[in-house]
């Protein structure tokens, strides 16, 4: 990787220094890293191995690399405290919350959710430092985007589900009006059954 390294998130072992101008490569010099694209933002990173574990470095922002520390900066990868070998989605993210879905369709999260971004049930800002569980227990998510306010994912049937707190009046949040949240995943309104994609914003969301 290249860019800023404010917070450890090229994860070269190193906190301070910029590499804006070439890409180099990360501290363990690992070689089972797979294809599947990397989730990172201004303050940390993360990325899937060939056996299936998963791993962040970078700001450890309320619980948000999944390791068990808060606030903490890693300057090379760690991972995630659970240390399953089964997962195979991760979900793009910013700010205080990370997401996975692992080979059984399950769908995690992990770090710090405002208004239930992490479908957990809780409508307060609530935070953890490894990974829980949506609370729908669904086991045929196949793709996620997450915020610090916001959560959406597709399922296997093609249909899309949303949740956290809709910050911009958007007609296709379920939820109604501006500021209206929901800590559990549901349906959007015109229930299409053939969303493939999905992107989080810190202002709305699409897909």
């Amino acid at each position: 990787g290249g860019g800023c390294n404010g917070f450890g998130e090229l994860g070269i072992n190193n906190a301070t220094t910029d590499k804006n101008a070439h890409f180099i490569q990360e501290i363990t010099s690992s070689t089972n890293w797979c294809g599947k694209p990397i989730a990172a933002d201004t303050q940390k990173s993360g990325a899937l191995k060939s056996d299936g574990t998963l791993w962040m470095w970078g700001r450890d922002y309320y619980g948000n690399l999944g390791n068990h520390n808060v606030n903490v900066c890693t300057s090379s990868p760690v991972q995630e405290i659970s240390g399953s070998t089964n997962w195979c989605v991760l979900g793009t993210g910013m700010r205080g919350l990370s997401g996975a879905i692992k080979t059984d369709g399950t769908l995690w999260t992990w770090g710090c959710s405002t208004q239930g971004a992490n479908w957990d049930n809780n409508g307060n800002t609530t935070c953890y430092s490894s990974p829980i569980q949506e609370i729908s227990s669904s086991t045929n998510w196949c793709t996620a985007s997450v915020f610090m306010a916001q959560m959406q994912a597709i399922k296997t049937d093609g249909t899309l589900w949303v949740g956290g707190c809709n910050c911009c009046c958007y007609n296709s949040f379920p939820l109604g009006g501006e500021f209206t949240c929901k800590s559990s995943p549901v349906q959007e309104i015109t229930s299409f059954t053939a969303w493939c994609a999905v992107s989080t914003s810190q202002w709305g969301y699409s897909a």
